[in-house]
């Protein structure tokens, strides 16, 4: 992910390349590289500002639409043009799609098992038969 304007920045996250090849490395960083050679982050605020005045227009969302999608294929044309091939490069989009579904995965694990100690926990509080009590005090 590339953030700022006029320093760009690739964000990626640190366990993100862990166990990748290099050249799958090379051709996700290419991407981005990319996208900040394209000045896309200038592109998208232009685009964004465009969908805010005219938000009412449904051709304004459409188009809007159409440009993401066809600079996201011109960035991916960008990467096969430098790294190789398409076959390569659709390896290392999938290799970090199978990554991403890892994490989701943590992440909806981490979150069933917070809520079940919580209802664990709620659930013991209300057994005990002490009075509730009562956080702020009365005014009077």
């Amino acid at each position: 992910m590339v953030v700022g304007w006029v320093r760009p920045v690739i964000l990626v996250p640190i366990g993100l390349f862990v166990g990748m090849p290099p050249h799958h490395i090379e051709a996700i960083l290419a991407h981005e590289l990319a996208h900040i050679r394209r000045y896309d982050s200038l592109v998208n605020l232009l685009q964004v500002l465009a969908e805010s005045f005219l938000f009412f227009h449904p051709a304004v969302w459409w188009v809007s639409r159409r440009i993401r999608i066809e600079r996201e294929f011109c960035c991916d044309d960008a990467v096969v043009d430098v790294c190789g091939t398409p076959a390569e490069y659709a390896r290392a989009l999938s290799l970090l799609g199978e990554h991403r579904n890892a994490v989701l995965a943590v992440a909806d694990f981490y979150r069933v098992s917070v809520a079940c100690c919580s209802a664990t926990r709620n659930e013991t509080l209300q057994i005990g038969s002490h009075p509730p009590l009562q956080l702020h005090s009365r005014w009077w």
